[in-house]
């Protein structure tokens, strides 16, 4: 009797390459260690996939994700695909409300696109997220409590500005945070 071994399709070595890749490129980008594959295609048995279903796989989720904030994005999302392969309705549906969210989502079609786009990701300047300036944010309340414009006096004022990030919204999110109207705009 012959043991079966499960057949790698062209999407799955499209994948493999990506991933390899990847390791080679670790020590120019060591952001790329944290990239992973979403396993959630694939022939299953009726029992696995069941199981899978309640442990919360879901249909149309990208393959490939990257958990690093770079050029205002909140991670990449990679849907992949071999030449003549679109995506389905469901992967449509997750990449759109991917890319609502505030990530930068795209359908590669095979590891050397998907590389490239990996690699001018990487590439954009690290987005600054609000935790980053909200300790800085909560000292400029004691030292602009008067006045909701932040000056060159405040904590905020020379970090935010090399950084390019609105002062201003950082300074009212911190006093939003702080009145528990987090996520409100607050009007001076």
């Amino acid at each position: 009797m012959q043991s079966q071994k499960a057949k790698a399709t062209p999407e799955s070595v499209e994948q493999i390459n990506l991933f390899r890749w990847a390791g080679y490129m670790a020590g120019r980008y060591p952001d790329i260690k944290f990239m992973f594959h979403v396993p959630n295609g694939g022939k299953r048995d009726a029992t696995t996939a069941a199981r899978l279903k309640m442990e919360g796989v879901k249909a149309g989720v990208p393959d490939i994700e990257l958990p690093s904030a770079r050029g205002g994005y909140f991670g990449l999302f990679i849907e992949m695909k071999i030449k003549g392969n679109k995506p389905t309705e469901n992967q449509k549906e997750w990449l759109s409300a991917l890319q609502a969210r505030g990530y930068y989502v795209a359908v590669c079609y095979g590891w050397e696109p998907a590389s490239k786009l990996v690699e001018e990701y990487l590439s954009l300047k690290p987005t600054e997220t609000f935790k980053e300036h909200y300790s800085l944010a909560l000292s400029a309340l004691t030292v602009c409590a008067s006045d909701s414009t932040p000056c060159e006096e405040c904590p905020l004022y020379k970090p935010c500005k090399q950084d390019q990030v609105n002062i201003t919204e950082i300074f009212n999110k911190a006093i939003n945070f702080e009145s528990g109207r987090f996520g409100e705009n607050v009007e001076s």
